[in-house]
């Protein structure tokens, strides 16, 4: 693989990785903005997103894609949380739609390094 295509794959992930850490951010203060009352709701978007906005950073920082499975896991438990905690309406969609968004960036900051490898 040639300078430029490794070059235009590290720009990618980057990209990607602040992609994840806005999503993170916005997972944060989602249930500030949507009225949540629920306490483990609350809870567990603020934890969940510190935690995503983290590894996002972390992984622009060290260009290592083991940071993104951390993040796509929890991307899988965003989209199911809704269900454990009983939530629903608006915290209920966010929590879904936020939870694909943060998979696919995790996987495509995975992928994206993997190849650049290759």
């Amino acid at each position: 693989m040639n300078e430029q295509q490794v070059s235009m794959s590290e720009r990618s992930s980057s990209g990607n990785s602040w992609v994840n850490l806005l999503l993170g951010i916005w997972v944060i203060i989602s249930p500030f903005v949507l009225g949540i009352h629920a306490p483990k709701g609350i809870w567990n978007n603020v934890i969940t997103g510190v935690v995503v906005g983290v590894l996002a950073i972390i992984r622009w920082s060290m260009h290592q894609s083991g940071w993104s499975w951390v993040n796509l896991i929890l991307g899988i438990w965003l989209v199911i949380s809704p269900f454990v905690l009983f939530l629903s309406g608006a915290a209920m969609w966010n929590n879904v739609i936020l939870g694909i968004l943060i998979c696919a960036f995790s996987l495509t900051n995975t992928y994206s390094k993997v190849s650049a490898q290759t």
